[in-house]
């Protein structure tokens, strides 16, 4: 019997007693030297008491069938080496005491540090300890012995991929997995430039969100500052709250002839866009304030409805744009104790000890093409005192989804709330609306820019 199948065929033996036939197959030296393969099949005989008696064999050369199976087997694991050499990723199998069995040309080309690859038969730990020694991994530099047991306990216990950064700059993922047999496959795949795609892309947003936060100091710079609403109203409070760092809503307050102005206004759109409509807004909002009578806001809105429509364009009937704004404006006469409000579909909310009541603007919006230049408001006057309290908000709240059944925060919730909190300081009315907003949108994302203005008049 040839060496090398001698204690496998001894070992298998013992089936003979246990199951009572047994076949074994194994290469076996003829009278002239040379080795061929037999099966030995062999049949056990039992007296009537059970007892062993004999043991009956037979021998067939099966030299031929050996060689083409042989044969098969090198053809088939050609074809599997061939396979896994075409393809792009690193392979590696690892058998069951973790010894290399087999490695592509790519796989080998990581652990080659100038000695040729890893050979056959080599564990992984001797692998990864030349190759951490060697400097291939910028990973481990600094704490190499720390790097190595990480590696290894996630190389024997496979989970979810992993990333490897190479000191030649590559960044290599790493998917490994049990086989049947105890041993190990793992994938090695190049995600060298989808890194640096995700490094240029994350640089690239850094820098747009710089730019952001500059217009956003911009943005807030050019509004009013809201130390000047102390002095215009008895007690007030300010949620302004753009959804991307900038946006289009807007508030203002400014003296005018016998009073001041409060307005709250909503850009088409958010974001840079939106903000880049609260500029033109602005610009055309302190020249119209400038010059409307001190009893008709109504004046303010169709100043810039026109000066929008003129400045972009839209107010032919054909173009690239359609942008405008919503907004309510305020006159208030604190000597007259009267106030005048006219909006562009916008509404004024007035809570007192008579209820909340919703002061609505008319249905017409500033700037858009569908309104011709001519387009009217209405100015509404009526008479306050320290009882009465008065909100303007942007569609941002009124429009915001969320709830367990997904539907809008809606006006009838708003009025509901200040309905209860008339009655409170206005600091405690924005922390109550800003808690009931927030659990009210959830998980839910932000759908707009956010503002909502309360105050107080002087009486």
């Amino acid at each position: 019997m040839h060496p090398e199948d001698l204690e496998a065929v001894e070992a298998q033996q013992t089936n003979l007693f246990e199951n009572g036939h047994h076949v074994a197959e194994y290469r076996f030296r003829k009278a002239d030297g040379v080795y061929c393969w037999v099966s030995d099949e062999q049949t056990l005989i039992k007296d009537q008491n059970g007892n062993p008696l004999e043991v009956i064999g037979t021998w067939s050369e099966v030299t031929a069938r050996k060689t083409a199976e042989q044969a098969a087997l090198q053809q088939s694991e050609q074809r599997l080496t061939d396979a896994i050499e075409t393809i792009s990723e690193g392979f590696s199998l690892y058998d069951a005491e973790d010894r290399l069995v087999l490695g592509n040309r790519k796989y080998t080309e990581l652990f080659d540090f100038g000695e040729g690859p890893p050979a056959p038969g080599s564990t992984y730990e001797e692998i990864i300890r030349k190759a951490v020694a060697h400097g291939l991994v910028a990973d481990a530099n600094g704490r190499e012995e720390g790097w190595i047991r990480q590696r290894l306990a996630e190389h024997r216990n496979p989970g979810e991929s992993g990333l490897q950064r190479q000191a030649d700059g590559r960044w290599l993922q790493i998917s490994e997995r049990r086989t049947e047999t105890g041993g190990t496959v793992a994938v090695y795949s190049d995600l060298t430039e989808v890194k640096e795609s995700e490094q240029r892309a994350a640089a690239a947003n850094q820098l747009i969100l710089q730019s952001l936060r500059y217009a956003s100091r911009i943005q807030s710079a050019v509004l009013p500052a809201r130390r000047e609403l102390e002095a215009l109203a008895a007690d007030h409070f300010l949620i302004w709250e753009p959804r991307d760092i900038v946006g289009g809503d807007f508030f203002w307050f400014q003296p005018i002839g016998d009073g001041y102005a409060i307005m709250v206004g909503d850009c088409t759109g958010h974001g840079v866009p939106g903000a880049f409509m609260t500029l033109i807004a602005w610009g055309l909002l302190d020249r119209m304030l400038r010059s409307a009578p001190s009893d008709r806001p109504s004046e303010v809105l169709v100043g810039l409805h026109q000066g929008v429509q003129s400045l972009l364009g839209q107010d032919a009937m054909h173009g690239d744009t359609d942008d405008g704004l919503e907004a309510g404006i305020c006159f208030i006469n604190p000597r007259k104790k009267q106030m005048t409000f006219a909006g562009a579909r916008f509404s004024l909310w007035r809570a007192n000890q008579e209820g909340v009541i919703e002061i609505k603007g008319d249905r017409k919006g500033l700037g858009y093409r569908r309104y011709p230049p001519g387009t009217n408001f209405n100015d509404y006057s009526f008479p306050f005192d320290s009882r009465d309290s008065f909100y303007l908000t942007t569609d941002g709240l009124i429009d915001q989804i969320g709830g367990p059944r997904g539907r809008s925060f809606g006006k009838r919730r708003f009025q509901d709330l200040l309905r209860k909190l008339r009655d409170t300081p206005m600091r405690e009315q924005e922390e109550s609306l800003r808690t009931a907003f927030d659990r009210y949108q959830g998980e839910q994302h932000r759908r707009d820019d956010l503002t909502v203005l309360g105050f107080v008049p002087h009486s």
